[in-house]
């Protein structure tokens, strides 16, 4: 029985190592819009959604569509990778359901891109305004805000619950802070896409799209056996 322990505890820890894997394969393929500048030079980075590199009649649409569904696709194995650990601390397992759906809208999203670029064509977004884009665009404008909802849960919960528990990981102050980066400045672009005001949308984005893939990095990191103390210790739940 023992040995029968042994070996499940040996598997439990090389999923929870190949999830870190597939967490960092996401969050690189999920940065490629820092190529943008290489592959497309004529792209407003101040101004304009990251997701627009994707769109349709983009030069590397396919390119950045790829990615994201690469993204999209090692997210989720990599939550349900370590939500099947018997070992994981159930407090935190829905930070890992919540990603498991992100990656899943991701992937969505790569599917059904922006079929223009409304930020910096003036017939696009007129377009978009009077619901005249086709169907994956107006597809994509849902899928993208729900991803944004499903991300900030993820992080609020996980903050939440480290706030209510100090001594749940030494890595918890790297992520509360990355979180609440990334709620900031998610905050900043979903107001400037109601268009409450205008001010570097681009930049706003950038900026929380870069905390949200550390954030989850750290997350993911924390389950890695022999990185925290959490990975191995029984931390009962209420």
């Amino acid at each position: 029985m023992a040995l029968d322990e042994g070996g499940a505890t040996v598997r439990e820890d090389r999923g929870v190592r190949r999830a870190f894997v597939l967490a960092t394969i996401a969050a690189i393929a999920y940065s490629g819009w820092i190529l943008a500048p290489f592959l497309n030079p004529g792209h407003d980075e101040i101004r304009s959604y990251v997701s627009e590199l994707a769109a349709a009649n983009e030069p590397f649409a396919l390119f950045y569509q790829a990615l994201d569904a690469t993204a999209g696709t090692a997210l989720v194995i990599a939550s349900v990778l370590i939500l099947r650990s018997s070992r994981f601390d159930r407090r935190l397992s829905m930070p890992f359901v919540l990603l498991g759906i992100f990656g899943f809208v991701t992937i969505i999203d790569a599917l059904l891109p922006l079929s223009c670029t409304p930020t910096s064509d003036t017939v696009c977004a007129i377009e978009e305004s009077l619901g005249l884009v086709p169907i994956a665009h107006k597809i994509h404008t849902v899928s993208s805000s729900v991803a944004g909802v499903v991300a900030a849960g993820s992080v609020l919960w996980t903050i939440v619950v480290r706030a209510r528990n100090a001594d749940l990981t030494p890595l918890g102050s790297a992520s509360t802070a990355l979180g609440l980066i990334h709620l900031v400045t998610l905050g900043w672009t979903t107001l400037e896409a109601l268009g409450v005001f205008h001010l570097a949308l681009g930049i706003a984005q950038r900026i929380s799209l870069t905390a949200l893939v550390l954030w989850w990095l750290i997350l993911f990191t924390d389950r890695v056996p022999g990185v925290s103390g959490t990975s191995r210790r029984t931390v009962p739940a209420h």
